[in-house]
């Protein structure tokens, strides 16, 4: 098999002397004026582009929304009629509506302020503090973040010894049309 000849662009650099560089510099800031110029056009277009989008899908993204909610309101009505005990999805020929558990999570972020108040709540904020000191010797540095995984896995503890708790997610209503294979989320 042939192998397909690779096209190299050269590059034709000029022969200045010194009294060419003034002139040459004055050159590369007009063409750069010229491509901001050509920038800035393409911008105002792309803008307008945009703006007459929004403006066309609005009404369309109104009546999704108005729809799901429909959609929705009924379900919510109807639920034990549309969703046995043992299913959370109802299959219709256009697609799928179904309700789903809202997870659970840590409620805390990372901090320095939430991680020096567990070591101090906990009596290892000296410790950390000297061990630090002993990693900056070798080159080094340790970071403290919290362990998400175990709070899910024993959140009375946590919460006990951290003053960190669990939130859970409310339920979720999901609407997906088989024919765009698209997702909503319906909050109501």
């Amino acid at each position: 098999m042939a192998k397909a000849k690779e096209k190299t662009k050269t590059v034709t650099i000029y022969n200045y002397a010194k009294s060419d560089l003034a002139p040459a510099i004055a050159s590369i800031a007009k063409l750069q004026n010229e491509l901001a110029e050509l920038q800035r056009v393409a911008d105002l277009s792309i803008a307008k582009i945009q703006t007459d989008l929004a403006a066309n899908i609005a009404p369309l993204i109104e009546e999704i929304q108005k729809i799901s909610l429909s959609i929705r309101d009924y379900s919510d009505k109807n639920r034990e009629d549309l969703f046995p005990e043992e299913f959370k999805t109802l299959k219709l020929e256009t697609g799928d509506i179904s309700y789903r558990a809202g997870g659970t999570s840590v409620d805390a972020t990372n901090s320095v302020k939430l991680i020096n108040g567990i070591l101090q709540k906990n009596n290892l904020l000296v410790a950390k503090d000297r061990f630090e000191i002993r990693l900056e010797k070798a080159f080094l540095r340790m970071k403290l973040e919290i362990n998400k995984d175990a709070i899910k896995e024993n959140p009375d503890k946590a919460k006990e010894l951290t003053g960190i708790g669990l939130k859970t997610s409310p339920e979720g209503f999901y609407i997906k049309p088989y024919s765009t294979n698209t997702e909503i989320e319906v909050v109501s």
